[in-house]
Protein backbone atom coordinates (compact mmCIF):
# COMPACT_ATOMS: atom_id res chain seq x y z
CA UNK A 1 0.00 0.00 0.00
CA UNK A 2 1.28 3.11 -1.25
CA UNK A 3 0.48 6.72 0.65
CA UNK A 4 -0.25 9.83 -1.56
CA UNK A 5 1.96 12.93 -1.95
CA UNK A 6 -0.33 14.88 0.29
CA UNK A 7 -0.20 12.37 3.27
CA UNK A 8 4.04 12.50 3.12
CA UNK A 9 3.68 15.55 2.79
CA UNK A 10 1.19 15.92 5.89
CA UNK A 11 2.85 14.04 8.17
CA UNK A 12 6.42 15.46 7.31
CA UNK A 13 4.82 18.77 8.32
CA UNK A 14 3.17 17.04 11.52
CA UNK A 15 6.38 15.78 12.42
CA UNK A 16 8.37 18.96 11.96
CA UNK A 17 5.68 20.71 13.45
CA UNK A 18 5.51 18.93 16.98
CA UNK A 19 9.38 18.41 16.87
CA UNK A 20 10.00 22.16 16.46
CA UNK A 21 7.69 22.90 18.88
CA UNK A 22 9.04 20.52 21.88
CA UNK A 23 12.58 21.75 20.74
CA UNK A 24 11.61 25.54 21.44
CA UNK A 25 9.74 24.72 24.43
CA UNK A 26 12.96 23.10 26.19
CA UNK A 27 15.27 25.29 24.83
CA UNK A 28 13.16 28.30 26.56
CA UNK A 29 11.84 26.33 29.63
CA UNK A 30 15.73 25.73 29.96
CA UNK A 31 16.99 29.32 29.93
CA UNK A 32 14.05 30.29 32.12
CA UNK A 33 15.30 27.74 34.80
CA UNK A 34 18.77 29.39 34.39
CA UNK A 35 17.40 32.93 34.43
CA UNK A 36 15.22 32.58 37.76
CA UNK A 37 16.69 30.24 40.12
CA UNK A 38 13.24 30.42 42.69
CA UNK A 39 11.09 28.32 40.08
CA UNK A 40 8.89 25.54 41.20
CA UNK A 41 7.79 22.20 39.37
CA UNK A 42 4.30 23.38 38.56
CA UNK A 43 5.49 26.76 37.36
CA UNK A 44 8.12 24.54 34.57
CA UNK A 45 4.81 22.03 34.07
CA UNK A 46 2.51 25.05 33.11
CA UNK A 47 5.35 26.30 30.56
CA UNK A 48 5.81 23.11 29.19
CA UNK A 49 2.13 22.53 28.26
CA UNK A 50 1.59 26.21 27.17
CA UNK A 51 4.64 26.78 25.00
CA UNK A 52 3.78 24.21 22.63
CA UNK A 53 0.36 25.72 21.78
CA UNK A 54 1.73 28.95 21.30
CA UNK A 55 4.52 27.88 19.30
CA UNK A 56 3.02 24.87 16.96
CA UNK A 57 0.64 27.64 15.05
CA UNK A 58 3.55 29.89 14.19
CA UNK A 59 5.41 27.01 12.81
CA UNK A 60 2.61 25.46 10.59
CA UNK A 61 1.77 29.08 9.63
CA UNK A 62 5.52 28.99 7.98
CA UNK A 63 5.48 25.61 6.95
CA UNK A 64 2.67 25.78 5.16
CA UNK A 65 3.47 29.06 3.97
CA UNK A 66 6.55 27.54 2.15
CA UNK A 67 4.85 24.49 0.71
CA UNK A 68 2.02 26.95 -0.97
CA UNK A 69 4.62 28.87 -2.08
CA UNK A 70 6.36 25.54 -3.77
CA UNK A 71 2.92 24.48 -4.97
CA UNK A 72 2.36 27.90 -6.87
CA UNK A 73 5.88 27.77 -8.50
CA UNK A 74 5.06 24.02 -9.57
CA UNK A 75 1.98 25.17 -11.42
CA UNK A 76 3.40 27.65 -13.42
CA UNK A 77 6.33 25.87 -13.89
CA UNK A 78 3.98 23.63 -15.81
CA UNK A 79 1.93 26.11 -17.37
CA UNK A 80 5.11 27.49 -18.59
CA UNK A 81 6.66 24.60 -20.03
Amino acid sequence: MSISQDVSNAIRTGVLVIAGSVLASVVMVAIWIQALQEITPIDVLIMAAIMPMLIAPVFCYFVLKDHIRAARLARENYRLA
